[in-house]
């Protein structure tokens, strides 16, 4: 990676690596995606700055905490991990996308309050279907999938 400086989507599909430190400098990434694999220390990703669009999807995740770094993440995919609370996503102003399917989720309160939240995708959690329309009800204009 050290040679792809201006590096600017980058999508690693299940690939046994662990370590994502070499991903510490790549500053002009925009779209990232880390699809299954072992990886569960997303640290790294901190000082991705310009990261607009990130999918976690099948990976080891258990904590969002780091993700309170990335404030310009429009996009966000993080199904099928073991994700159960989305309170950091609530510091995210700028997420227009959000996919919590196969995960612990079972509340959505967390994103109440981002305002530019378009699409919603929440098949196969925990979360009730009243809470879900009940949530969307608060949220009109907004496109929920679930089942």
């Amino acid at each position: 990676l050290y040679e792809f400086n201006r590096l600017r989507f980058l999508k690693i599909d299940h690939l046994q690596i662990t370590d994502l430190s070499p991903l510490n400098d790549r500053f002009s990434l925009v779209s990232l995606q880390i699809i299954g694999g072992p990886v569960n220390n997303f640290s790294s990703l901190t000082s991705l700055y310009n990261l607009e669009s990130l999918d976690l999807s099948g990976t080891a995740l258990n904590d969002l905490g780091f993700i309170i770094e990335l404030p310009g993440l429009k996009q966000l995919s993080i199904q099928a991990t073991a994700i159960y609370d989305l309170k950091p996503l609530s510091l995210l102003k700028s997420l227009e996308y959000i996919d919590i399917s196969y995960t612990k989720v079972k509340k959505l309160k967390p994103l109440g309050d981002l305002t530019h939240l378009k699409e919603l995708k929440c098949t196969n959690t925990a979360i009730s279907e009243k809470n879900i329309e009940k949530f969307k009800k608060s949220k009109p204009g907004l496109k929920v999938i679930y089942y």
